[in-house]
């Protein structure tokens, strides 16, 4: 397999295919490939002869301005490819007693995954830049990458087939012309990447790309992030207007809400460097503070709980969630860095009305997280050690198992883990906000749900462009039921310890008292022993070769290894759930140019 990946980087005329015709079915015959030309052949050129010359402006646009902007126009090229395999990621060995049984527990794959990005940026005046980022990927297979995908097949989805994906695509209008890095007012409208900024290796709280309004003013008594409207979601029923018919949209869309159906989110972020600049490194020192808000549309998931989706009501829920918090982010020249995050949400989810035509249980956002990363570097950064830091209140439950509290509620921020649990399973380490309400998932696959995360990195310079990457992570969840008598975990008070607080005994005790005053609830209160306990810790090893600038090479292999957590029955089938160990590796080639 390394060969074959190495072999991506050789010329083209290496890897010439006789098998198969890469031209799209019906796009003409195959054509033989030809010699190698040394010399133009003799004839008429395809292009008129060299002294000819279009005069007439076809566009009426600015030709000479534009010869001055081609010259400034910055871009670059990326292209990927990496082999993937996983095992047991369902926490369930392979059972081959019969049909049935290897279906539920045999999730073994392997896969390559390839793709290509375009990144350009237009500074086109000293008032006005535009960026656009656009990239395509895929699998190795079926012809997939050339677009052949009955999933993607615009007559089964909505989503469009063969899409190109915009990573970025905004307009940044400089209030103040021709703007540095420190001294600027400018309005970004567009897609964009959006977070708190001052991390290290990872933001938990809120760290996304948004389709957004921003404006941003640097100057001397600090800097503003001001996010004007982000449109989260755009719910809106749009199958009778013409104009946009040709326009790929999502089905997450609701009649009869008169328009009451988008998510919004809004807020700022301050920060004030009191020594030094962060983006420049060194020694430095500074403080932001930001605050949050986010308010949900009537759609499927949340935002019209109150109205059962429409069917008694066009009205939505006004669900609301704020995010309020503060970061210091220092470090002393390159050794050592560090960032210290509290934050905390509050507002509220609404539900459903139940027979009586009563609330049933209204959930709150309240709740808190803290964040502690360092780095130490050494021998020139030859040797790198990050430990961090995070938790998350979770969510809290009544005596008879339903949920009264999500706990810590994020404006969604970076997955957490390695190979498996971040790039395999998708886990955020708390709840958040997501585009139709608050997600909280505590026993789904992709998990969203209040985390305490521990994590060693050690990276050890082997040679000059050779790097031997060594990770570990402790997972603990921090949800909370009452009537089993453990103790909620706290902030930083499983830092040095990893204990398990729940004596399985005392709370199979329990457990038996509760069934017993709530049979109704057996199978809830029967899962709900999850809450508090270890998840599991994962183990990564990888290489990171640079073979030449902006062309890598890395290798990963990881294993996971779940506790109590998954040894007990969830609510979710097909979840992760058992006491077999997960692995997984990946190795893959990246050039940038």
């Amino acid at each position: 397999m390394l060969a074959v990946l190495l072999g991506l980087a050789l010329p083209a005329a290496l890897m010439a295919r006789d098998d198969e015709d890469s031209t799209p079915e019906g796009a003409g015959a195959q054509t033989p490939p030809s010699p190698v030309q040394e010399d133009v052949l003799d004839g008429p050129s395809l292009y008129g002869p060299e002294d000819f010359r279009y005069e007439e402006n076809y566009f009426g646009l600015d030709q000479e301005g534009k010869s001055r902007l081609v010259d400034r126009i910055q871009w670059r090229v990326k292209f990927w490819n990496h082999f993937n395999y996983v095992n047991d990621t369902d926490l369930r060995q392979l059972n081959e007693d019969n049909e049935t049984s290897i279906d539920e527990t045999d999730d073994r794959a392997y896969f390559i995954v390839a793709g290509a990005a375009l990144d350009t940026f237009f500074p086109i005046n000293p008032y006005l830049d535009v960026r656009v980022d656009i990239w395509k990927t895929g699998f190795w297979g079926h012809d997939q990458l050339a677009g052949r995908d009955n999933n993607n097949d615009s007559r089964d989805t909505f989503s469009g087939s063969n899409t190109v994906n915009f990573g970025k695509l905004f307009l940044d209008i400089h209030i103040k012309p021709e703007p540095d890095r420190t001294n600027r007012a400018d309005l970004t409208i567009g897609r964009q990447h959006y977070g708190l900024g001052g991390y290290i290796e990872n933001d938990y709280i809120f760290d996304d790309t948004v389709d957004a309004v921003v404006f941003r003013w640097y100057g001397r008594l600090g800097r503003l992030d001001l996010l004007i409207l982000d449109v989260y979601a755009n719910g809106s029923d749009v199958d009778d207007i013409n104009f946009v018919q040709y326009i790929s949209h999502d089905s997450e869309k609701q009649e009869g809400f008169n328009g009451d159906v988008n998510t919004y989110r809004q807020g700022l972020t301050y920060r004030f460097p009191i020594y030094g600049d962060e983006e420049l490194g060194g020694t430095h020192f500074d403080v932001r503070a930001f605050y949050y808000y986010a308010q949900f549309g009537a759609l499927d998931d949340g935002g019209s709980d109150r109205t059962n989706e429409g069917a008694s009501g066009n009205f939505s829920d006004e669900d609301f969630s704020f995010l309020r918090g503060a970061r210091l982010n220092g470090g002393y020249s390159s050794w050592v860095k560090g960032a210290l995050t509290y934050a905390e949400s509050f507002g509220i989810d609404r539900k459903e009305l139940n027979d009586l035509s009563l609330p049933t249980e209204d959930q709150d956002n309240n709740g808190s997280a803290w964040s502690l990363e360092l780095e130490f570097a050494f021998f020139s950064r030859r040797l790198l050690l990050r430990p961090s830091y995070f938790f998350s209140e979770g969510g809290r439950y009544t005596l008879d198992g339903r949920q009264f509290s999500h706990g810590f509620v994020s404006m969604k921020g970076d997955q957490a883990g390695g190979l498996i649990t971040n790039l395999n399973w998708g886990l955020h380490p708390s709840a958040y906000v997501d585009d139709d309400g608050i997600d909280d998932t505590p026993y789904e696959r992709a998990r969203q749900s209040g985390t305490e995360v521990k994590h060693l990195g050690i990276s050890i310079g082997i040679l000059a462009n050779l790097y031997l990457k060594l990770d570990w992570w402790r997972l603990n969840d921090t949800n909370h039921i009452g009537i089993f008598g453990q103790e909620q975990r706290k902030a930083f008070g499983g830092l040095f310890s990893n204990s398990d607080p729940v004596d399985p005994v005392l709370q199979n005790f329990f457990l038996l008292q509760a069934i017993a005053l709530f049979p109704e609830n057996a199978t809830p209160l029967s899962a709900a022993r999850r809450f508090g306990a270890p998840l599991g810790e994962e183990f990564n090893i990888g290489i990171d070769w640079e073979i030449m600038l902006n062309w890598r090479f890395w290798a990963t292999a990881a294993v996971f290894y779940p506790m109590r957590y998954y040894a007990t029955a969830g609510l979710i089938n097909d979840a992760p759930q058992g006491n077999t160990k997960a692995v997984a590796f990946q190795m893959g080639m990246e050039l940038t140019f």
